[in-house]
This record gives structure tokens, sequence and C-alpha cells, in this order.
């Protein structure tokens, strides 16, 4: 069911937002597209423990859910827009999160099969590459890898590069969240009832609020997801809060490559860990 809008837009059947003027297009959303590992939601909702924990803790498949299955327009606009996000290629996330004293902030640009992220924690930080289906590590202390839900190293690697392979332990941990159909994916696994807020403006863009509720280790945490307003709907700014904590997650630079490389000298995690 079409339903109309502020500002003289309105929210077509088929989940996207168009001008007044214009007519309902033809096509119809592409059937469930199956993406990798690892909801930028949930994990918001996780991440009021440190968001790197749960990109850490790899999750099943998903796939984004057909809007006939969907009940609400909030749900309906959340799948497009998800689903339109997977088809960039790449992304930028900036993450600022606090639990009490604990601030915590992290980088991360993800490509198809490709990533990189850096998670900083006071005045340490932490960076993981993940090129040709290695991931490499490095930390500043042994101390900042437990607390972001890293593998453990020895004191004697702290600030070296550790190499994982698939066969490594820690391996799936480090490399959920770093490309971006693992990012969907986490965006996938939030809360299912969602409601569409008014459009407004954030980070210099119109766009439309999808707020909803999320339970983590019993605390309800509010959620809201903007994403940009009009025919191809993505993800602009997710803000989550609850007692204590709250985080902000800001989405860059869709579809603009960046060059990642593999970094010399690395030392396999096998005589590199705890």
């Amino acid at each position: 069911m079409d339903r109309a809008g502020n500002n003289g837009m309105w929210l077509a059947s088929d989940g996207r937002w168009y001008p007044a003027a214009a007519t309902s297009p033809g096509r119809a959303m592409p059937g469930s597209r199956t993406v990798i590992t690892g909801g930028l939601v949930a994990a918001i909702a996780a991440g009021l423990v440190g968001i790197a924990l749960i990109w850490r803790t790899p999750t099943p498949a998903a796939s984004v859910p057909s809007p006939a299955l969907i009940a609400s327009p909030g749900q309906i606009l959340f799948a497009h827009a998800t689903h339109d996000a997977a088809l960039q290629g790449w992304v930028h996330l900036a993450v600022s999160s606090t639990v009490g004293t604990t601030a915590t902030v992290e980088a991360v640009d993800a490509g198809p099969t490709v990533g990189q992220q850096t998670i900083t924690i006071g005045t340490q930080t932490a960076t993981l590459l993940y090129v040709g289906k290695v991931a490499y590590l490095r930390a500043e202390s042994a101390t900042l890898a437990q607390a972001a839900g890293l593998p453990t190293i020895t004191a004697a690697d702290v600030g070296k590069w550790i190499s994982y392979t698939p066969a490594d332990r820690g391996y799936s941990s480090l490399i959920t969240g770093l490309t971006l159909p693992s990012l969907v994916t986490q965006i996938l696994n939030g809360p299912r009832d969602l409601t569409l807020g008014s459009p407004t403006t954030v980070d210099g863009q119109l766009v439309v609020p999808i707020t909803g509720e999320a339970r983590y280790a019993g605390k309800l945490v509010n959620v809201t997801l903007d994403v940009t307003r009009g025919s191809d709907p993505l993800p602009v700014e997710i803000n989550a809060v609850s007692r204590g904590a709250n985080e902000t997650s800001i989405f860059s630079n869709w579809g603009k490559p960046v060059t990642i490389t593999a970094p010399s000298g690395a030392q396999p995690a096998e005589g590199a860990t705890g």
C-alpha cells in the first residue's frame, strides 16, 4: 500500500520514496540476496559493551527479507536500505561509543573482500586488516586486545603485526565486520519492530529515521537508523541509547574504494598468541 509522506514525497509499496509527481516504478525489489557473515542495529545494541565485541563474534549468513514477509513501512524501507547498501561495494564507518566512563572510537573501511579497522580505547589503538583472505592484527597492548574482544597476544608481540589464516584460532572473529557484506548482515540482524519517523536532516542529508527497540543482556536499547530519502535509500547514521551507555555510527563514502595492502614481516599467529 502506498503511503503519503511529507515535503511532497510518498512511500511506495516497493519500500522506496518518490516525488509526489512521479509514477510508481515498475520494478520490484530483487529476491533474497545472500550476504556474508556477521544487525548493525544488533551490533549497536551489543556495542553498549563495546561494538568491537559483537564484530568479533561471527553470526550465520543472512539474507534481505522479502517485502511480502515484512509487516510495516518501516521494515520495508529498512530492507531496501540494507539491500542497496550491499550493492555499493565500499563504505566508511565511524563509530563512537561510551559505556560508563569508557570511550571507544572505531573507524572501518569495508570493501567487497577486503577491509581495515582501527579501535581506540583511551590512548591505545589496535589495527585490523583483511587482505587476500588473511587477517592482520597489531595492538598497542595485550590488555587492549582483550578489551576489544580480539585474540590474546603475548607481551613480546605487542606493537607487532600478527597474521591469521583460516586455520588459526581467532581468524573468524577477526574478519567479521571487515567487509561490506559482513556489515550489511550486521544490519539485517536488527529488531524487526520498526517505525518510520518524520523526515529530517542528519549530517547534511535529508533522511527518514527508522526507530525500534532491542534488548541486550536484559537492557532495553532505543535504536534509530537514519536512511537517505529517495529511490535508493542508504544508511546515514545509527544512534543507540541505553542507561549509562550510548553509541553513534556514521556511514560515509559509499562506493569509494580504499587501497588496503598487507603489512610486510607479519608474524604467523601460531607463535604469537597466548
